[in-house]
Formats: C-alpha cells, sequence, structure tokens
C-alpha cells in the first residue's frame, strides 16, 4: 500500500538510511533507472529499474518536490533479474523538478534520478514519452523516449536505455535529444581535468547484432571536455566532445552504430591470428550516409569484451584495424583489463576492427633473457620490427629517426606538422614522426634547423626525448634533480639539459641504469631501445588505472 509522507514521516530515516557502510566506489551501478515517466494531467507517476544486488532485496524511495519538501516515501522488494517498481501519484502541485532518491541493502549513498512535472498549459514535462526521432536509416529509429540520468560518485552521469530492434531485426536504436544531453551536462560533475562524462547504456536481450544511438550533433563537435560513453554488449566507446568539425557535422542527429562484423576480406596470417575473436564495426552516419572522419587530433577509447583462454598471455593479445582490401594493421597502444574482462584500444578512425593473438618472437634474442619479453611484447604490438622476418640484431645501435619514429607510433602521438628540419625530406619514412615531434617540442634540433636523423642516438638523448613525449600526451610530468642520481658512479656525465628527465625517470623505474652505472653518452643498443619503451607503455598502462 502507497503512504504520503505525512503518515510515515517518523520512519524515513530508519527507512532509507539505515544500511550497511560502504564506499561510494562500491556503491557506484548499484541501481539503474530504466524508466521515469509523469502523466501530466492525471499527475501519476511510474519509475521502473533494475537492483543489481538481485531479487528479494529491499529497495526504498524518497521523491522530494522542487520546494524540497519530501512529497513521496515508500519500499519495495525486487523481483526477478532484481527489477522493481514504484507507481504514485504526485501528492502536491508544485510544478518543476522533482528528485526521487533511492536506497537499497549494502550501500550507504542513495542514488539519484529526477523528472519534471509540468501542467497541460505548460507544455509537458520529461517522462510523458516522447515523440518519434529519425536515425538517418531506412528502419524506423527507436523512439526518444526522455532520458533518465543517474549521478554516479565519479561525477558522471548515467542513463540505462532499452534499445528498441528496428526493422532489419538485427540493429538495437536509441535516440537521445538535444534536451537530454542538456540534462545531463547540467548535472554532471567535472572531473579534476575538467572532462564532463555522459554514459550512454543500451540494453536489449534479444542478442542484436548491432546497437545504434542517435546524438545531436552538437554533443560531438564542440567542447574537448564533453566525454559520450556509449556501452553496449558488443563493446563500449568513449567519443570526446570535439571529435567532429562542425562544418562536417552540420545540424540535427548523427548515429553511431557498433556491431558485429565479417572478418574477410583478410590477408596473410591475420585469419590465423584472429581464429574465433571478436570482430566488430564502428561507423558515424548522418542523413542515411555513412561518414568518413579522420579522428587524428580526438581519438576514441574502444573496449571490446574478450575473455582470454588458460593458454593466452595478456601482452601478446593485439587488436588489427582492418580495411576494405583485407590489410591489417596492428594497433600500438592495445591492453587487456582482467577485471573488466575486455580489450582496450586507442584509434583515431572508424572501421572494422578484431582481437587477435600472436606470439611473435625472433631467433637471435636468446641471448638478451633481460630484453626478450620486451622485444616480443613490442614487437606483437607492432611498435619495433626486426631486421629480417627471423632476426632483431639486438646489438646494433639505433638513430635518432627510428627511435622518434618507435616513440611517436608507441604513444600514437599526433600534430599537425607545419614546419620540419633542413635534413628531413618529404618522402623520408620517418618525416612525419619527426614532424609531430617537433611541433609537440618534443625534438629541439641539433646545430640549429637540422635533426641529424641518421645519427645514433645517446642513451640520454633517448631519456630526454621520452620525458617531453610523456608530458606532450597529457600521461606525467617527468621532473627530478640530481639528488636522484647519487646512486649512479657516472652521474656526472649526465648533461646538464637532461639532468631533469634522466632522474625524473630513474624516479619512477623507467630508467634502472646497469648496475651503478646509467652510462648517459653511450649510443643506446636495439635491445636496451626495445627494454626502455616496454617500461614506459608499462607507465602509461599503470597511470591510466
Amino acid at each position: 500500500m502507497k503512504k504520503k509522507l505525512r503518515w510515515i514521516v517518523s520512519i524515513v530515516g530508519t527507512v532509507m538510511f539505515m544500511l550497511v557502510g560502504m564506499s561510494m566506489a562500491q556503491a557506484q551501478g548499484r541501481i539503474d533507472i530504466t524508466k521515469a515517466t509523469v502523466d501530466k494531467t492525471t499527475k501519476k507517476v511510474m519509475i521502473e529499474g533494475t537492483n543489481q544486488n538481485g531479487a528479494g532485496k529491499y529497495v526504498t524511495i524518497k521523491v522530494v518536490d522542487p520546494k524540497g519538501e519530501i512529497d513521496y516515501v515508500d519500499q519495495t522488494t525486487s523481483t526477478g533479474e532484481g527489477k522493481f517498481s514504484f507507481a504514485f501519484t504526485l501528492a502536491g502541485s508544485a510544478k518543476g523538478t522533482y528528485t526521487a532518491y533511492f536506497g537499497v541493502e549494502d550501500i550507504d549513498v542513495p542514488q539519484t534520478v529526477t523528472f519534471d512535472y509540468k501542467d497541460e498549459t505548460t507544455g509537458g514535462g520529461t517522462g510523458g514519452g516522447g515523440s518519434p526521432g529519425t536515425g538517418g536509416t531506412s528502419n524506423s529509429t527507436a523512439p526518444a523516449n526522455p532520458v533518465v540520468f543517474q549521478l554516479l560518485p565519479d561525477g558522471s552521469v548515467k542513463a540505462v536505455i532499452k534499445a528498441e530492434l528496428e526493422k532489419d531485426s538485427s540493429t538495437a536504436a536509441a535516440v537521445v535529444t538535444d534536451t537530454d544531453v542538456k540534462g545531463a551536462l547540467s548535472k554532471a560533475i567535472a572531473s579534476k581535468e575538467g572532462i564532463k562524462r555522459i554514459i550512454f547504456e543500451l540494453t536489449n536481450n534479444q542478442n542484436p547484432h548491432k546497437y545504434a544511438i542517435g546524438l545531436p550533433t552538437t554533443v560531438l563537435s564542440g567542447d574537448a571536455n564533453i566525454l559520450v560513453e556509449v556501452r553496449t554488449a558488443k563493446g563500449t566507446v568513449s567519443l570526446p566532445g570535439n571529435m567532429l568539425k562542425p562544418e562536417d557535422a552540420g545540424k540535427g542527429q548523427i548515429r553511431f552504430v557498433i556491431g558485429d562484423a565479417a572478418l574477410d576480406p583478410v590477408k596473410g596470417e591475420t585469419k590465423n591470428s584472429v581464429g574465433g575473436r571478436p570482430v566488430i564495426e564502428l561507423y558515424l552516419e548522418k542523413d542515411g550516409k555513412r561518414m568518413t572522419q579522420d579522428l587524428k587530433f580526438a581519438p576514441i577509447l574502444v573496449k571490446i569484451p574478450y575473455v582470454l583462454s588458460t593458454k593466452e598471455l595478456t601482452e601478446e593479445i593485439k587488436v588489427l584495424s582492418l580495411n576494405t582490401q583485407g590489410d591489417a594493421v596492428t594497433l600500438p597502444q592495445t591492453t587487456y583489463d582482467k577485471t573488466e574482462g575486455m580489450v582496450q584500444f586507442k584509434t583515431d578512425h572508424m572501421g572494422r576492427y578484431t582481437v587477435a593473438y600472436v606470439k611473435k618472437t625472433f631467433e637471435d634474442i636468446g641471448k638478451y633473457p633481460w630484453a626478450q619479453r620486451a622485444i616480443e611484447t613490442l614487437s606483437t604490438k607492432g611498435i619495433i620490427q626486426g631486421t629480417s622476418a627471423t632476426n632483431y640484431s639486438p646489438a646494433n645501435k639505433v638513430t635518432r629517426a627510428d627511435y622518434i619514429l618507435m616513440l611517436i607510433r608507441a604513444l600514437q602521438l599526433n600534430a599537425q606538422v607545419e614546419d620540419q628540419f633542413a635534413d628531413v625530406r618529404k618522402g623520408d619514412y620517418y618525416y612525419e614522426a619527426v614532424g609531430i615531434a617537433k611541433k609537440l617540442g618534443i625534438v629541439k634540433g641539433v646545430e640549429g634547423n637540422t635533426f641529424q636523423p641518421k645519427a645514433e642516438i645517446t642513451r640520454q638523448e633517448m631519456m630526454v626525448m621520452a620525458a617531453r613525449a610523456l608530458k606532450a600526451a597529457g600521461i606525467m610530468d617527468v621532473e627530478g634533480t640530481s639528488a636522484d642520481l647519487t646512486r649512479y658512479k657516472d652521474a656526472g656525465k649526465v648533461s646538464n639539459y637532461a639532468v631533469e628527465s634522466v632522474a625524473g625517470l630513474s624516479s619512477k623505474g623507467i630508467v634502472q641504469g646497469d648496475g651503478n652505472y646509467i652510462q648517459p653518452l653511450a649510443n643506446a643498443t636495439r635491445a636496451e631501445t626495445a627494454t626502455f619503451m616496454y617500461r614506459i607503455l608499462n607507465a602509461v598502462e599503470a597511470s591510466a588505472q
């Protein structure tokens, strides 16, 4: 039986907040609100959701009106699959935004959802059902029902949306309106980096091959401090708010699609390395046509669900980008999160991607056990290459050009090349990488406007460039002093300009030296460079967690 506050005000504190203590991080995601509607004529409210703790658990609701007064309190028990619902009539007549607080067992931070109530003369409120939208395809897109957002402990907002099957019976779609996005942004709290994250979780229990979401073009063609995360059973994709140019995006809606894809056409050994692993496709549509968009300066983050077999190592899992001709390109920054069960990578374009497993080795690295794992891992990721199909030549020295190429590739750095060194010419295989490094301040040049690409790189040059690259990528600031180098007997040989970088990398464990020596002026070997780059990538991965 539903009760008004005046009947049960004395038990609100007991029912709503006497819950077992738990951190905010643990509380996140315990309740998913899937529907919140209000009839503008009858004032009847319907709220549905899922308790992630499962069936048979108490769920308590407290509704506060726009004036801050409690309008409604009740409690129910979650049924099969954790589902629950509340149906009630607003006690008061206050117009505006109502806030519903939800409490469940084993959580001390109530989750919230808001809904608007307006009378007939003001045009209705959110939750009345919404009007149909168009998704830019021959399929009729799912109706644009008002979206309900929950504020999560990290400041992001999340909406769980039931995606409806379209006429093709293979695509589950949903539409988000400009009003929905504005409401989400007003509720979200920016991170310390200034980013507001909006999460759309699309659900459908009919196992569709694809998921699609229609979004207002403005949310993807303006503010770099907005991040739109789309979660589906096929994968999760984070879309930066500045990924599209306004002139390309236009007005209205843009549609993002993620789904299963065919492996073929594919060349060489790729088919064997992929096997039965996931193959997905990502694309954008505008007015029914696929968009070709360069995302070089606003890359997207993609996560694909994948369960490792007992014989697979995380470092030998990679992601391949497949083009229409069947060529495969390895994406260097691929990681596997055992906790989430996700393969994660960054990319600067839409298209087909597949998870692959490759164990790469060389015949001549057996005498370098300290570098073997690094060489094999970086070779698998496509960051370094052998000098032949079977040899790596670990003792060979590394040129300045080759090192910059590896560094830019490993960190997936991009910049508009506007200026170039006098001794680096178009057509050189390292032209773009060196240009990017110059633009980002990673390299300063030698003897005026020259780079000396063919010169062998010294260990301290390698460290300085890496420190600058990590800063340019926004990954970490590498800072240190001569005091961090006292354990090395040859610390005095480190050039003044390199002390901060060498010391900072040493203090972070990225540079470990050779016993009591750091050998700053020695030329780096291919084995040393691989080990150094491997530690950099491990530091990058650790900083992202």
